[in-house]
């Protein structure tokens, strides 16, 4: 050990001296002289090695100015791949093949090693200071991380801000005692959350301080977008209490395998006719049901399209077949009752998730062709006449079912 970090000074000192513009690179050993080396290098001989880190400094300068650019200065990565340099030297074998292929492949992933380095550094930012009065801020993406082991913020925006948050990932670790410190803070600024990732690993007494206000200076926080962990957006402020989440929208929770809970907010659209179902399937997205529906044609989601259907518990009555999902679509409903004079999903190579609710049909509940899935974490399932799911013939090939829960009265 005393050996490596005697060669490694001896190199760096050399180094130095090139920096101040007093020495130069020597140049490369002769084929002849590097073996000698690697033999007495092989015998513990330490000035070998020594020899042999000198003279393919040029290699290490001839490396790094590829990847020099504004962004990185020349000389830093030189004194960056002097490291590989010596690594290699330190742990080059004779089976390795040449000593300045071996060499050049670490003095590269040092390099790169450096550079991943920075580049996550310069990508990593903390607003740990308000943004001041009157500035007007957008952030559409990066890391932002608050800190830790004092009374950390990621986020705050003081009187008269306005901060519009697009994207991005925020976080903020605990304060000394280890307590929960806030991600984002509103002390009589404006906050608007369109998107992005917020959590934190700290709480006090259980709660997670994600989104916070002043209690005597609150300001205002508008959520339109964004996950959050731990924390649901609808909740408002631990103290003043309230409603984050802007008109139109809604929460979509989900727990994890590890216990967290993700609270997402999305565009809801809330409908109270047939019509208007029809028409808000068209354009996808999260739908609320806000009345009982009698539904006398086929509901049929467009090609590629996600739809969920918080039913709210209201029922559908469909005269025929309630929903066709095609290929390429994906419908995920819950919360209330369907009944079909024939089939509740009619899947055409679509995906159905059911998450809840009772389902009654004529025929079939869930009728399956051409490579549908259904996965059905919970609900009631009813079939009059027929199984409760079922496919046939060639349309059955590639079909998927999971059944995680539920109750079924009627054949699968």
């Amino acid at each position: 050990m005393l050996e490596w970090l005697l060669s490694a000074l001896d190199a760096a000192w050399l180094f130095a001296l090139h920096l101040a513009g007093k020495s130069s690179f020597p140049g490369p050993l002769s084929p002849e002289e590097e073996q000698a080396c690697i033999e007495q290098m092989g015998r513990g001989e330490p000035q070998a090695k020594e020899k042999l880190i000198v003279h393919n400094l040029r290699l290490v300068a001839h490396i790094a100015k590829k990847y020099a650019s504004s962004r990185t200065d020349g000389d830093d990565l030189v004194s960056i791949g002097t490291i590989g340099l010596m690594k290699a030297v330190n742990t080059f074998r004779p089976e390795s093949g040449k000593l300045t292929s071996y060499a050049s492949r670490c003095i590269e992933n040092e390099i790169l090693m450096h550079l991943r380095s920075e580049k996550k550094r310069r990508n990593t930012v903390s607003l740990n200071d308000p943004i001041g009065a009157d500035a007007d801020v957008t952030i559409e993406g990066g890391t932002f991380d608050g800190g830790n082991s004092g009374n950390n913020i990621c986020v705050a925006a003081a009187d008269g801000a306005t901060v519009t948050i697009k994207g991005g990932t925020f976080t903020v670790g605990g304060d000394a005692n280890g307590y929960g410190n806030s991600v984002v803070y509103s002390q009589g600024g404006k906050i608007v959350i369109e998107g992005g990732f917020f959590y934190t690993n700290y709480s006090y007494r259980d709660y997670y301080y994600v989104l916070n206000q002043s209690n005597g200076n609150p300001g205002t926080i508008t959520v339109k977008g964004g996950t959050f962990v731990n924390y649901d957006p609808s909740k408002g402020d631990d103290n003043l209490g309230g409603n984050f989440v802007a008109d139109g929208y809604k929460v979509v929770s989900e727990t994890k395998a590890n216990g967290d809970v993700w609270y997402t907010v999305v565009k809801n659209t809330e409908v109270a006719t047939a019509d208007e179902l029809a028409e808000a399937v068209k354009a996808g997205g999260n739908i609320t049901l806000t009345s009982d529906v009698t539904v006398s044609g086929m509901v049929e989601i467009p090609a590629d399209t996600d739809v969920t259907l918080d039913l709210n518990g209201k029922t559908v009555t469909a005269a025929g077949n309630f929903v066709k999902v095609p290929s390429g679509s994906k419908l995920t409903i819950g919360g209330g009752t369907v009944v079909s004079n024939r089939y509740v999903f009619e899947g055409s190579g679509g995906e159905v998730v059911v998450n809840s609710g009772s389902y009654t049909a004529q025929e079939t509940v869930c009728a399956l062709f051409g490579g549908s899935t259904l996965t059905v974490n919970d609900g009631t399932f009813t079939s009059k006449d027929n199984a409760v799911v079922a496919t046939n013939g060639s349309e059955k090939e590639g079909c998927e079912i999971t059944i995680n829960g539920g109750t079924f009265n009627g054949n699968i």
